[in-house]
Protein backbone atom coordinates (compact mmCIF):
# COMPACT_ATOMS: atom_id res chain seq x y z
CA UNK A 1 0.00 0.00 0.00
CA UNK A 2 2.62 2.52 1.16
CA UNK A 3 4.32 1.69 -2.64
CA UNK A 4 1.37 2.42 -4.28
CA UNK A 5 0.84 6.00 -2.22
CA UNK A 6 4.86 6.52 -3.42
CA UNK A 7 4.15 6.10 -6.49
CA UNK A 8 0.78 8.48 -6.30
CA UNK A 9 3.07 11.10 -5.14
CA UNK A 10 5.29 11.03 -8.05
CA UNK A 11 3.14 11.11 -10.46
CA UNK A 12 1.48 14.36 -8.56
CA UNK A 13 4.62 15.94 -8.66
CA UNK A 14 5.39 15.03 -11.91
CA UNK A 15 1.88 16.17 -13.20
CA UNK A 16 2.35 19.45 -11.54
CA UNK A 17 6.14 19.83 -13.34
CA UNK A 18 4.71 19.34 -16.46
CA UNK A 19 1.69 21.80 -16.29
CA UNK A 20 4.45 24.16 -14.69
CA UNK A 21 5.87 23.43 -18.15
CA UNK A 22 2.76 24.64 -19.69
CA UNK A 23 2.88 28.27 -18.33
CA UNK A 24 5.35 29.74 -20.83
CA UNK A 25 3.01 28.07 -23.77
CA UNK A 26 0.23 29.35 -22.20
CA UNK A 27 1.21 33.16 -22.31
CA UNK A 28 2.43 32.83 -25.94
CA UNK A 29 -1.21 31.16 -26.73
CA UNK A 30 -3.02 33.51 -25.35
CA UNK A 31 -0.80 36.42 -25.98
CA UNK A 32 -3.35 39.22 -27.16
CA UNK A 33 -2.31 42.03 -30.48
CA UNK A 34 -2.77 44.48 -27.57
CA UNK A 35 0.53 42.67 -25.62
CA UNK A 36 2.11 42.99 -28.86
CA UNK A 37 4.38 46.63 -30.00
CA UNK A 38 5.67 46.96 -33.12
CA UNK A 39 8.90 47.77 -34.48
CA UNK A 40 9.76 48.94 -37.98
CA UNK A 41 13.19 49.39 -40.07
CA UNK A 42 15.26 48.27 -42.80
CA UNK A 43 16.50 44.58 -42.96
CA UNK A 44 20.37 44.73 -42.44
CA UNK A 45 20.30 40.54 -43.07
CA UNK A 46 18.65 37.78 -43.25
CA UNK A 47 19.76 33.98 -43.63
CA UNK A 48 18.47 30.44 -43.85
CA UNK A 49 20.10 27.95 -42.22
CA UNK A 50 18.99 23.92 -42.26
CA UNK A 51 20.42 21.55 -39.67
CA UNK A 52 19.97 18.19 -38.96
CA UNK A 53 18.56 17.34 -35.41
CA UNK A 54 19.22 13.49 -33.48
CA UNK A 55 16.73 12.84 -30.74
CA UNK A 56 18.28 10.44 -27.79
CA UNK A 57 16.84 7.36 -29.64
CA UNK A 58 18.77 8.13 -32.97
CA UNK A 59 16.10 9.40 -35.55
CA UNK A 60 16.90 12.59 -36.97
CA UNK A 61 15.18 15.56 -39.17
CA UNK A 62 16.01 18.91 -40.46
CA UNK A 63 15.45 22.04 -38.33
CA UNK A 64 15.19 25.20 -40.77
CA UNK A 65 15.95 28.78 -38.98
CA UNK A 66 15.18 32.25 -40.65
CA UNK A 67 16.98 34.88 -38.87
CA UNK A 68 17.54 38.22 -39.53
CA UNK A 69 18.38 41.70 -38.21
CA UNK A 70 16.76 45.11 -38.84
CA UNK A 71 19.43 48.27 -39.07
CA UNK A 72 19.52 50.35 -36.17
CA UNK A 73 18.60 47.34 -34.24
CA UNK A 74 20.01 45.75 -31.38
CA UNK A 75 18.06 42.31 -31.74
CA UNK A 76 17.77 38.87 -33.57
CA UNK A 77 14.65 37.78 -34.63
CA UNK A 78 14.32 34.10 -35.21
CA UNK A 79 12.04 31.86 -36.52
CA UNK A 80 12.41 27.77 -36.47
CA UNK A 81 10.70 24.88 -37.70
CA UNK A 82 10.89 21.28 -38.04
CA UNK A 83 10.83 20.87 -41.96
CA UNK A 84 11.47 16.86 -41.52
CA UNK A 85 13.61 14.82 -43.93
CA UNK A 86 13.94 18.27 -46.54
CA UNK A 87 16.93 19.96 -46.92
CA UNK A 88 15.33 23.19 -47.88
CA UNK A 89 12.92 25.24 -46.72
CA UNK A 90 10.94 27.10 -49.30
CA UNK A 91 8.09 28.80 -46.82
CA UNK A 92 11.50 30.24 -44.97
CA UNK A 93 13.08 31.11 -48.35
CA UNK A 94 10.27 32.80 -49.25
CA UNK A 95 9.96 34.95 -46.30
CA UNK A 96 13.33 35.40 -46.95
CA UNK A 97 13.00 37.00 -50.13
CA UNK A 98 10.15 38.73 -49.62
CA UNK A 99 12.01 40.23 -47.04
CA UNK A 100 15.06 41.61 -49.02
CA UNK A 101 12.11 43.24 -51.12
CA UNK A 102 10.91 45.20 -49.05
CA UNK A 103 11.75 48.83 -48.33
CA UNK A 104 10.51 48.32 -44.68
CA UNK A 105 10.19 45.27 -42.48
CA UNK A 106 7.75 45.74 -39.45
CA UNK A 107 8.20 42.87 -36.55
CA UNK A 108 5.62 42.46 -33.75
CA UNK A 109 6.73 41.03 -30.20
CA UNK A 110 5.92 41.37 -27.04
CA UNK A 111 6.35 44.59 -25.23
CA UNK A 112 7.74 42.28 -22.00
CA UNK A 113 10.39 41.13 -24.57
CA UNK A 114 11.16 44.26 -26.26
CA UNK A 115 15.00 44.96 -24.42
CA UNK A 116 15.68 41.33 -25.13
CA UNK A 117 18.50 40.23 -27.47
CA UNK A 118 16.39 37.55 -29.18
CA UNK A 119 12.19 38.22 -28.90
CA UNK A 120 9.40 35.53 -29.78
CA UNK A 121 8.13 36.80 -33.06
CA UNK A 122 4.87 36.73 -33.59
CA UNK A 123 4.09 38.68 -37.04
CA UNK A 124 6.09 40.17 -39.74
CA UNK A 125 5.48 42.22 -42.69
CA UNK A 126 7.35 42.96 -45.52
CA UNK A 127 6.09 46.79 -46.75
CA UNK A 128 2.26 46.00 -46.33
CA UNK A 129 2.33 42.24 -47.25
CA UNK A 130 1.80 40.04 -44.20
CA UNK A 131 4.82 37.22 -43.99
CA UNK A 132 4.10 35.72 -40.48
CA UNK A 133 0.33 35.80 -39.05
CA UNK A 134 -0.02 36.55 -35.44
CA UNK A 135 -3.10 34.35 -35.23
CA UNK A 136 -0.55 30.97 -37.01
CA UNK A 137 2.17 31.19 -34.25
CA UNK A 138 -0.22 30.82 -31.61
CA UNK A 139 -2.28 28.15 -33.50
CA UNK A 140 1.40 26.63 -33.76
CA UNK A 141 1.91 26.26 -29.84
CA UNK A 142 -1.57 25.50 -29.17
CA UNK A 143 -1.43 21.28 -29.63
CA UNK A 144 1.90 21.34 -27.34
CA UNK A 145 -0.55 23.15 -24.79
CA UNK A 146 -3.31 20.63 -25.46
CA UNK A 147 -0.67 17.31 -25.48
CA UNK A 148 1.35 18.74 -22.31
CA UNK A 149 -2.08 19.88 -20.21
CA UNK A 150 -3.89 16.66 -20.81
CA UNK A 151 -0.48 14.48 -19.71
CA UNK A 152 -0.59 16.72 -16.59
CA UNK A 153 -3.89 16.32 -15.44
CA UNK A 154 -3.79 12.59 -16.18
CA UNK A 155 -0.97 12.07 -13.98
CA UNK A 156 -2.47 14.18 -11.11
CA UNK A 157 -5.87 12.01 -11.52
CA UNK A 158 -3.87 8.67 -11.61
CA UNK A 159 -2.03 9.92 -8.62
CA UNK A 160 -4.48 11.34 -6.83
CA UNK A 161 -6.13 7.92 -7.18
CA UNK A 162 -3.35 5.55 -6.34
CA UNK A 163 -2.33 8.13 -3.41
CA UNK A 164 -5.55 8.96 -1.85
CA UNK A 165 -7.98 5.89 -2.90
CA UNK A 166 -10.62 6.22 -0.82
CA UNK A 167 -11.20 10.01 -1.33
CA UNK A 168 -10.29 9.90 -4.75
CA UNK A 169 -13.43 7.37 -4.83
CA UNK A 170 -15.82 9.46 -3.13
CA UNK A 171 -15.00 12.42 -5.42
CA UNK A 172 -15.32 10.99 -8.55
CA UNK A 173 -18.08 8.38 -7.52
CA UNK A 174 -19.77 10.34 -4.85
CA UNK A 175 -20.52 9.72 -1.19
CA UNK A 176 -22.67 5.96 -1.09
CA UNK A 177 -23.62 6.79 2.62
CA UNK A 178 -26.93 9.67 2.99
CA UNK A 179 -26.53 11.71 5.70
Amino acid sequence: MAEKSTKGFILIILGVAILAICFPIIRNVWTSDTDLIQIKGNLRSANVYVSTVTDSHGHSSQKSDLIFFLKDGNQKYQLTQNIGIEYYDKNYQQIRLSLEKADSVSVWIKKSESKDWQPKVFQMKGDDKILLSANDVRDQESPILFLFGAMGLVCICIGTAMAYPDEFKKVVLGSSKKT
